[in-house]
């Protein structure tokens, strides 16, 4: 074995995993290191913003077909050149 390959690494200079406690009081699991759960919090992060996206992708989507279903409306406001008729008070 050769040592030169491998430069030793005293241990002095590894930092030790910040552990975190689990929510529950009696569970059995081993503390996991924040590192870890930092991965596994942003990926699921990551696939929570996905399907936000893709559900907002579809109700636009969906929108723009019921957009274009509708048919074109007619005005409902036309200004014309016709007479018009205006109320005056009587006198009195």
């Amino acid at each position: 074995m050769d040592t030169n390959t491998f430069q030793p690494v005293p241990t002095c200079d590894i930092p030790m995993p910040i552990l975190e406690r689990t929510g529950q009081v009696g569970s059995d699991e081993p503390p996991m290191p924040r590192v870890l759960l930092q991965v596994a919090g942003s990926s699921h992060a990551a696939w929570k913003v996905t399907l936000l996206s893709g559900l907002f992708l579809l109700l636009a989507l969906l929108e723009l077909v019921l957009l274009l279903r509708f048919p074109p409306q007619d005005p409902l406001v036309v200004y014309g050149d016709f007479p018009r008729t205006t109320l005056l008070e009587s006198v009195r």
